[in-house]
């Protein structure tokens, strides 16, 4: 053991960065963040700096607070432990996939990343979707905000289901109100094995994400398939959801003036440890 680490620290600087960055991933791929309760939505009242802010009346906004999602990206990595030039290597990688490692104290490991509005996706479980649909209209009457003036911001644009809830007719129908949720750009489908939000070891991200998607055209008022790259493994699973797609889509969604676009992609889903050597 003594003999390997003095030969490792013989070799050049530029190869022991190398052989530090080795150990680490390539990157965190778009990771999935639990609905689990009724208590992401917050009011407040504009400030004057505010865009929206009315002068006089003044306009209150309702947020989906996203930070309150949780820490559903935890990562355990001792690598930043070991010296000050693995540690340095570590940060780097860490700030490159989202986290914030700047402040991070010199005897932890533990890092946790927020939700990323650009590439996560909210997932929403088929005993959760009633809960979902529900909060933001009792969250409006408990606050007295309904009949005012109010500046929604969901925060959430990329939403991730289950394949049977997809393919039923009647809970595809109740796709989030546009009204509420106008940021709503990508449903992704999983298909397969489902996350379990009980696993606390683990972290989920998307898979398969590029392999195919439908992508809703509003003068043809259909959807296009899209071929991406790699193989379709279930080709039975992206028929399904198309067919779920164009035939219970509830049309009122997809012509609001909110939806600018929209896509269906089939995901799978995968299950990555949360310790980094």
């Amino acid at each position: 053991m003594t003999t390997s680490f003095t030969i490792f620290k013989a070799l050049p600087p530029e190869l022991r960065n190398k052989i530090w960055r080795a150990a680490l991933p390539d990157d965190v791929g778009p990771a999935l963040f639990f609905y689990k309760h009724k208590r992401y939505w917050c009011a407040r009242r504009l400030k004057r700096s505010d865009p929206g802010y009315i002068p006089r009346t003044g306009v209150m906004a309702m947020d989906f607070r996203t930070d309150l999602l949780g820490d559903d990206i935890r990562l355990y990595m001792p690598l930043v432990l070991v010296n000050r030039e693995a540690r340095s290597i570590a940060i780097d990688w860490l700030e490159q996939q989202g986290f914030d490692a700047k402040n991070l104290h010199p005897h932890h490991h533990i890092m946790t990343r927020t939700f990323n509005y650009d590439s996560d996706a909210l997932y929403i479980s088929d005993e959760q979707w009633k809960g979902f649909l529900e909060e933001p209209r009792l969250f409006r009457r408990r606050r007295g905000l309904y009949n005012r003036h109010v500046k929604v911001h969901p925060n959430v644009s990329r939403f991730a289901v289950s394949e049977s809830f997809f393919t039923q007719r009647d809970l595809l129908e109740r796709l989030p109100d546009v009204e509420t949720w106008m940021d709503l750009r990508v449903v992704f489908v999983v298909v397969g094995a489902q996350p379990d939000v009980r696993q606390r070891t683990v972290r989920w991200e998307l898979e398969d994400v590029d392999k195919g998607v439908f992508i809703w055209d509003r003068e043809r008022q259909d959807f296009n398939f899209r071929r991406g790259t790699g193989t379709l493994v279930d080709a039975d699973a992206y028929r399904r959801i198309g067919d779920a797609a164009r035939a219970h889509l509830p049309k009122g969604l997809l012509q609001h003036h909110n939806m600018k676009t929209l896509e269906i992609r089939p995901v799978s889903v995968g299950r990555k440890h949360n310790y980094i050597c």
